[in-house]
């Protein structure tokens, strides 16, 4: 560059470079003048995977013809000293001789930006405080310089305030006009904006620009910044402890009140017994009070210095904060947080980016409560069917005006009536989507327009976009985190998950939800979390979800996972262990066994290490790489751990193993509703409680399997109560002939081979109402009391065909086999239709069933 302008690459563009070797410039001719800059530019890259770049520059600059010229002796300002107010600007004369030098172009800067800039010479004065603009001639560098000094104790005047405003803000717009002299609407509770801010109504702002601004003044033009900023107005406090409350105008008390609520004229921690309403503000108090402007709009600076400051409770200011990343993945992270309880009762966020919302990482009892997020845009799109193929092999869609035009393919299709999923409609995986020329979008896949008509409305998912991460709200290595009234409109993922730590999370009030409309759209979302809803994972206590709705979610509503360890060498009281999930880590003290009744292994220390160095035989690796989907030997995350146990391993080289006090045991789940076409409730945990819940519409209500492939009790729940439950309307969708898990509350094991999956299982006073097909399947069950359930309207259509290739028969009410030592008491089926004829299908190999013949009547028989 020859001092402001770029002479190559031609184009604005940065020219790439290789790794190494020369810089090949092109050759250019150029006229240089006394004091004129060359300048060669590199910039390094966001690449630092090897260090910092290293660029050595060696330009050669030959000089062909060179002119004598009148160089500058001397540069100077007519003035050394400037005391300007914020917002004001001076203009420095400069003056260089001799009158006749070459090049009399100069440069300005200043020492502190905070208090004065400098351009061309025009100083304007940004704040309180000193500062030094210094002139310099491009030929020979000379210099001359001017004192800024900004009295900060002295008080600031309506006009400075305003320009501190419009800077902090960057409002589009003379906020001096739109605050003083203007007419905007008036929000609600506010007074009129023609009133006098710091007099009596009738007198003009505008002759008052140049008096100081007294504090209730202050309270108003901040307040009004606010509302004008925010997409929300401010909401007012009470004042009622204030003791000088009466010297307060009436004009101004609404806006005194509403900065008792977010602390700007004054901290609100707490809010002073004396506001002083008529005294002037100074202009360091002023700059004090933008920052607190600006602090209560950093919903993140917030936060951060809410942890960094170990404050055990933050309120957050309630109004609609729209956010992105500024760095990472995560908007809002909650990491390393202790005995914090934050409070956000009104408060909306709006992530901008389709990635993690929130996070809250190895903190320990941390309360966050009446927080809204909701997604801008949205991670899904919908419309209607415009057409179906002859073949059914795809579906055109109308997208709804305000939707994302975005090649999601994710499809589910719902019925217009009900706007929930559309029954007889089968799972629709591997979907594909591509553009139309007339603008619509198409569906591709074999049989995908079965049971589909014209008119349906369907949603199209995604996921995170690229550089984001899934799920909104997560929690790990964590504990004693509580998430109170909660409401979760969509996410980009999972809505909730929780993976890892010692457990115990709560979740009470917690709404995942459909959201408003989008700007633009008349149709309301059908979609909440494009996957699963809510998800808890391998932690060592589980969860407490109570009082809380799931609604609409585009796979499971719920579900806590677990899984088993591939045991891959053994030596006396050391094993290795390869684990199918990271979050699955075990931690020192924890058990580790194959069977519950089998014998067990504390662990005295554990260390990951690298499968290369893991002394592992070659064949067992060999088994791990070349295993299929659904396979035993199926771990793909190349996760190994070397345990070290309080005793000689009693485990085999090659057997899988599990830890109980890693599969989120001890869960309560109670006084929630769920209405969301995927399983209700996935279970792979036990000593829990389900109860007074309403699961309506799901494909199943309540399954309880490992979903496992290896011959161990991981993830198998034992221990369970499941009483009085409401299940309403499921099994119309998404049939799986291929899988035992059928019936709306269903105990399936196909994997666990040696002993009986669940034991010790409780299921009392729960209604089943209108399910489609099997009600009741227990499989591989040890020990059972089914008590007092009512089982209505059932079999009144022909059922599905869930579990048929396993031989399980959906016409039977209650399916019982290989299950051992059940009592059936008290139970009753109202109104069984014309396509079942079987209230108790007891299947071989059982045992111990009581009960049978008497413990289940049949009521009005249709």
């Amino acid at each position: 560059m020859k001092n402001d302008t770029q002479l190559w690459p031609q184009t604005s563009e940065w020219q790439s470079i290789s790794a190494s070797g020369p810089v090949a410039f092109p050759e250019m001719e150029l006229t240089l003048g006394r004091g004129d800059r060359l300048y060669f530019i590199a910039n390094s890259g966001a690449d630092r995977s090897n260090g910092q770049d290293d660029i050595v520059w060696n330009p050669v600059v030959t000089y062909t013809n060179v002119v004598n010229e009148t160089a500058v002796s001397s540069v100077y300002m007519d003035k050394s000293e400037l005391r300007p107010g914020i917002g004001e600007t001076v203009t420095l004369q400069t003056y260089v001789a001799p009158s006749n030098a070459a090049n009399k172009k100069l440069h300005w800067s200043t020492s502190n930006p905070q208090v004065a800039t400098v351009s061309n010479g025009r100083v304007t004065a940004t704040g309180p405080g000193t500062a030094v603009i210094t002139v310099t001639t491009a030929d020979r560098g000379l210099t001359d310089q001017a004192n800024v000094t900004v009295d900060g104790a002295g008080a600031i005047t309506r006009e400075e305030l305003t320009f501190l405003l419009e800077q902090a803000l960057k409002l589009p717009f003379d906020i001096n006009e739109d605050m003083l002299g203007g007419t905007p609407p008036i929000p609600p509770g506010f007074p009129s904006q023609s009133a006098s801010l710091s007099g009596p109504a009738g007198v003009s702002d505008n002759d008052s620009l140049s008096e100081p601004v007294t504090r209730e003044a202050a309270a108003s033009m901040f307040i009004r910044g606010y509302n004008l900023a925010m997409e929300q107005d401010a909401v007012r406090g009470n004042i009622s402890g204030v003791t000088d409350r009466n010297e307060i105008s009436g004009w101004a008390l609404p806006y005194v009140e509403a900065d008792s609520r977010l602390g700007i004229v004054e901290p609100d921690s707490p809010y002073p017994a004396e506001f002083e309403p008529q005294a002037p503000v100074t202009r360091l108090e002023a700059l004090d009070m933008v920052k607190r402007l600006l602090a209560s709009m950093d919903i993140k600076g917030m936060i951060a210095s809410a942890i960094n400051g170990k404050k055990g409770r933050l309120v957050i200011p309630p109004n609609t904060y729209r956010l992105g990343t500024q760095s990472g993945n995560t908007i809002l992270n909650i990491a390393n947080a202790n005995n914090l309880e934050i409070v956000a009762d009104g408060v909306t966020v709006i992530a901008t980016k389709l990635t993690r919302a929130l996070s809250v990482s190895n903190s320990s009892n941390v309360t966050i409560s009446g927080m809204t997020i909701n997604y801008d845009p949205l991670p899904f799109t919908q419309g209607r069917i415009k057409a179906v193929a002859s073949d059914l092999s795809y579906l055109d869609i109308t997208l709804d005006a305000g939707y994302p035009r975005q090649l999601f393919s994710r499809l589910t299709i719902y019925d217009p009536v009900t706007r929930f999923q559309k029954r007889g409609i089968n799972h629709l995986w591997g979907t594909k989507a591509s553009w139309n020329g007339d603008g619509t979008m198409r569906i591709t896949l074999k049989g995908v327009g079965s049971n589909a008509a014209v008119g349906d409305p369907v949603t199209m998912a995604g996921g995170p976009e690229e550089g984001g991460i899934p799920h909104a709200i997560t929690a790990d290595g964590s504990k004693g985190i509580v998430f109170k009234n909660i409401t979760l409109h969509t996410a980009p993922g999972f809505g909730f998950l929780e993976a890892g730590g010692e457990g115990g999370t709560v979740l009470n009030g917690f709404k995942l939800i459909p959201g408003p409309a989008p700007k633009g759209a008349t149709e309301k979302p059908l979609l909440t979390a494009v996957w699963d809803g809510i998800q808890f994972k391998t932690a060592r206590k589980g969860p407490i979800v109570e009082n809380s709705i799931i609604q609409s979610a585009g796979d499971d509503s719920f579900s806590i996972q677990s899984g088993d360890y591939g045991v891959v060498k053994v030596q006396g009281d050391e094993i290795v262990i390869v684990l199918r999930d990271g979050s699955q880590a075990p931690r020192v003290g924890e058990r580790l066994k194959q069977f519950n009744s089998s014998p067990e292994a504390i662990i005295v220390s554990q260390q990951k290490v690298p499968k290369a160095s893991a002394g592992i035989d070659a064949a067992i690796l060999q088994k791990i790489s070349a295993a299929g989907e659904w396979t035993s030997w199926r771990y793909t995350e190349e996760t190994y751990y070397k345990i070290k146990l309080d005793r000689p391993a009693p485990f085999k080289q090659e057997s899988f193993i599990f830890s109980p006090d890693r599969m989120s045991n001890g869960f309560i789940f109670r006084n929630n509703k769920i209405y969301s076409p995927g399983r209700g409730m996935l279970l792979k945990a036990g000593d829990g409680l389900i109860e007074n819940n309403e699961f309506r519409g799901g494909d199943k209500a309540i399954v309880v399997s490992p979903e496992g492939v290896t011959d161990t009790h991981a993830g198998a729940g034992s221990n369970l109560v499941i009483r009085g439950n409401r299940i309403i309307g499921t099994g119309y969708h998404h049939y799986m002939p291929w899988s035992d898990q059928a019936g709306a509350i269903s105990f399936s094991s196909g994997n666990i081979k040696s002993v009986k999956a669940f034991s010790n299982i409780r299921i009392e006073n729960n209604t089943f109402d209108s399910v489609n097909g099997l009600n009741l399947n227990l499989s591989s069950v040890s020990g059972a009391v089914v008590t007092g359930n009512k089982f209505l309207n059932t079999h009144l259509t022909a059922p599905n065909n869930n579990g048929a290739e396993k031989a399980i028969d959906a016409k039977s009410v209650i399916w019982v086999k290989n299950t051992t030592n059940v009592t059936f008491s008290g139970n009753e089926i109202d109104r069984m239709g014309p396509f079942s004829k079987v209230a108790i299908n007891v299947q071989q190999p059982s045992s111990g069933i009581k009960g049978a013949d008497t413990g289940v009547r049949v009521l009005n028989p249709k």
